[in-house]
């Protein structure tokens, strides 16, 4: 079994990359017109490499907090920067989409009528890389997560953790520096939350991104470098 991976293009970057890939200052963010506060006042950094779990309970504002840091949605007033750049400007949210970020959410957002391989293909062609090398990527990562057999099935014949599976890969396409992951698990059983739990923390340690990770169970903190209760619309140390 060959897991050397085939090396893609290499990711620009402008300048020397910070030492953290997240920063936020003082970031608050509330709803229906200021009357309903979600974030107050947040300070965080997350370094290269760190693994770190926002863990909460349902409507605490952990999945709040990540959209925010991860630049899908903008704070009501504070800073926050990713790879030393400002997501707030359209031009460069996008570039850190395409390039830098990766995305995995409870549901796997995965186009059903396509195969594992087309899906795996989407993120890379704002990158416009070469088709060989992109197969050659995802066949890569398929066999990593065990569902190399699987790369010619449509995800609507896929079982619920294969797609969760697949949307790992497709998060790893491009070879981003850091992963967000919206409750992963949240719509699996058990087992197989564990199982995609455990390759999604392997994966990205191997890759050597940052992962974000927002989580009501608090079990998956223990897999994590760091751990922050979210809690009133703060970010204390668990």
């Amino acid at each position: 079994m060959n897991t050397e991976e085939p090396r893609l293009g290499s990711v620009p970057a402008a300048g020397e990359k910070p030492s953290s890939v997240i920063v936020a200052r003082d970031v608050w963010k509330s709803f229906d017109h200021g009357r309903t506060p979600v974030i107050q006042g947040v300070n965080l950094e997350i370094g290269r490499g760190e693994m770190v779990a926002l863990w909460g309970s349902s409507g605490s504002g952990k999945s709040t907090l990540l959209h925010l840091l991860s630049g899908l949605d903008r704070p009501d007033r504070g800073e926050i920067t990713i790879l030393g750049l400002d997501p707030s400007r359209e031009e460069t949210r996008l570039r850190l989409c395409r390039r830098h970020v990766g995305f995995v959410f409870q549901l796997h957002n995965l186009i059903p009528d396509l195969t594992m391989l087309e899906n795996l293909r989407i993120p890379c062609f704002s990158e416009r890389r070469p088709a060989r090398e992109v197969d050659a990527r995802a066949r890569y990562l398929a066999e990593k997560v065990g569902l190399s057999h699987r790369l010619t099935s449509r995800i609507q014949n896929l079982s619920g953790g294969e797609r969760q599976r697949t949307a790992i890969c497709r998060a790893l396409m491009n070879r981003p520096e850091v992963i967000f992951a919206d409750e992963p698990t949240g719509s699996l059983d058990e087992r197989t939350a564990d199982v995609v739990f455990n390759l999604l923390l392997r994966l990205v340690s191997e890759e050597g991104a940052s992962v974000i990770l927002a989580t009501h169970d608090q079990r998956f903190t223990k897999g994590c470098h760091r751990s922050l209760h979210i809690h009133q619309g703060k970010a204390l140390p668990l």
